[in-house]
């Protein structure tokens, strides 16, 4: 379970989170909402330690050091101009305390296996200043996979991508989390053959698109002025009511046959 209390970070003499408590149980894919300068990334950064809060952050036992060592953390900015091939940065971090000078075998199969499962196996050997910003973004996932984190923290892994990479990073991450890729709605209707045994692996994504946050995160929060102001899952959190508010616009918010919500801005 990842725990938070009391946690508050400024920029000067702004307070951006002020004493902000909040649990998220492990096993799920949990998405943070809200406008833009409520304090996601903040608080995703401050989970991460690349941040520094007041407060306490905890994953089970779990926190300093040794929560670093099991979390992965992809931030918002990705770095071009770093002289690494695609394979030589996810190899650093497959190799996370290992030697520099000798790679095992193992790692890096599991670097070709990273950038694989996400569509890049073909820019191995690319440099990172020759990717897209969008190709460095799916690179700098398969770097945060790659050594099997138990935390996940997301800062928008999609907001470079194309509708398909949105999806298959999404897919990925719930796969990383569940064994499965299948979505919310498929597996409330029982699409979901290949879920393994309830994980103790937990994935935070701040994401901007609510009906990607709705189709693939099982838990939702909804954020607005340094403040987590609704808790749940997508239906109990993504009201029109509650989107409306927070947002400041109208927002109208539908569901289909299958459960899946679609939430449109009027």
């Amino acid at each position: 379970m990842l725990n938070l209390e009391s946690i508050s970070v400024s920029y000067g003499k702004h307070a951006v989170l002020s004493g902000l408590d909040l649990t998220i149980k492990e096993g799920v894919v949990a998405g943070l909402l809200g406008p833009n300068g409520c304090g996601k990334s903040t608080l995703v950064r401050s989970i991460a330690g690349a941040q520094h809060c007041h407060g306490s952050v905890s994953y089970g036992k779990r926190s300093g050091r040794a929560l670093q060592d099991v979390t992965g953390y992809m931030p918002q900015e990705i770095p071009g101009h770093i002289a690494l091939t695609a394979m030589e940065s996810v190899l650093v971090s497959a190799q996370r305390g290992g030697s520099a000078w000798r790679v095992p075998k193992k790692d890096v199969e599991r670097a070709y296996a990273a950038l694989d499962a996400l569509g890049i196996g073909k820019l191995a050997n690319t440099y990172l200043g020759e990717c897209s910003g969008g190709q460095r973004q799916l690179i700098s996932l398969a770097q945060t996979l790659v050594h099997g984190p138990e935390l996940v923290l997301l800062d928008e892994p999609t907001s470079a991508l194309d509708l398909k990479h949105q999806v298959r990073v999404l897919r990925s991450v719930r796969k990383h989390v569940h064994g499965s890729e299948a979505t919310v709605a498929e597996k409330l209707n029982g699409k979901d053959a290949d879920a393994g045994e309830s994980s103790s692996r937990l994935a935070l994504v701040v994401l901007h698109d609510i009906n990607l946050a709705t189709r693939f995160c099982d838990e939702v929060m909804l954020m607005t002025a340094g403040e987590v102001v609704a808790q749940g899952t997508p239906h109990e959190v993504c009201t029109s009511e509650n989107l409306s508010r927070v947002y400041d616009t109208e927002v109208a918010v539908n569901t289909d046959e299958e459960g899946v919500l679609t939430v449109v801005a009027r």
